[in-house]
């Protein structure tokens, strides 16, 4: 399980990631292939906003429990096998 403290350093990793990856770019005059460089910039700014978005989510003190993981591999049933 992971808390959000752990959840927090992961959205600063990937946040330093990207600062690093323009930084990198900037100061080696290296011209990276913009197609490249603007894919990698969008995966983590999605990475950061699918973990910001869980965050919220786990902090709803609402719920005692969440299930999260991909589709079709039993969630709702593991709620309907408990009843």
């Amino acid at each position: 399980m992971i808390n959000t403290q752990e959840l927090d350093a992961l959205i600063d990793s990937v946040h330093t990631y990207a600062k690093e990856l323009q930084r990198k770019r900037q100061r080696t005059g290296i011209i990276l292939d913009k197609l490249d460089y603007m894919c990698k910039i969008r995966a983590l700014e999605s990475m950061k906003h699918n973990l910001d978005t869980i965050k919220d989510l786990l902090a709803i003190e609402k719920y005692n429990l969440a299930f999260i993981g991909q589709i079709r591999i039993g969630k709702t049933n593991a709620i309907g096998q408990t009843r």
